[in-house]
């Protein structure tokens, strides 16, 4: 009769405390959906959000994929940041390297200053990545050909002179019928002079590139074959 009352008593002390724990931890995808809404509002602050041409929703509490150019997932987490012809002005932050789902990222045609962000390297699942004439500093880095993209677009980034780098090469699969176009560049003498069957295999290239634009970089002579490779 003594023991099964001290018996109960432990067990809902037990089970309260398991219920005051639990109640304490926020939900993985919640923590990653505020994660990503700070690093937008760090962009949204770093390149004069209020005066960007669209900026509908930003720093708002509405939900983030109401946000004007943001794509997210059954999770809330960011997916996509479309921004291009936005009228972005300033560099781009660190903190938007915290989008860890993002996979699409266009910047194309605004006014950033600075160089081609670093982080950039460690977003494991960017596969299209735009920054065409978006006023960001050259050269461009190798480290890009270690990204498994399938669209890259850096026209009008300085790319520091010279021959098309075998590492670009790299991140094609060299297979397919070459394109019929190419970087501004290259002459239209020299568009014609593709060197068919050319491969250029690079230490971490993933051969999933299928679009890619050039023009205006700086890089000189002829365009190398690199299978079904769209040039934009």
């Amino acid at each position: 009769m003594s023991y099964q009352p001290r018996f109960n008593v432990f067990a809902w002390v037990v089970s309260a405390t398991v219920v005051v724990v639990g109640s304490g931890a926020a939900p993985a995808g919640q923590e990653g959906a505020s994660t990503d809404r700070a690093a937008l509002v760090a962009l949204y602050e770093a390149t004069d959000g209020p005066n960007w041409s669209d900026n509908t929703n930003w720093n708002s509490d509405a939900p983030l994929d109401t946000w004007r150019g943001v794509g997210t997932d059954s999770n809330g987490r960011v997916t996509g940041l479309r921004l291009a012809n936005n009228g972005l002005t300033g560099p781009i932050p660190v903190e938007l390297g915290n989008l860890a789902n993002l996979e699409s990222l266009n910047l194309d045609n605004n006014g950033l200053t600075g160089l081609i962000p670093a982080w950039l390297a460690d977003m494991a699942n960017l596969t299209s990545l735009f920054l065409r004439y978006s006023g960001l500093d050259g050269p461009i880095p190798m480290w890009l050909g270690r990204l498994n993209l399938n669209s890259l677009g850096l026209s009008g980034i300085p790319s520091g002179g010279g021959p098309i780098p075998a590492w670009v090469g790299g991140m094609t699969n060299a297979s397919g019928m070459a394109s019929e176009s190419g970087p501004a560049a290259v002459s239209g003498s020299e568009r014609q002079s593709v060197q068919r069957g050319f491969t250029a295999p690079v230490a971490g290239g993933h051969g999933a590139l299928r679009r890619l634009s050039l023009s205006g970089n700086g890089w000189t002579g002829p365009i190398p074959y690199w299978g079904r490779l769209i040039w934009t």
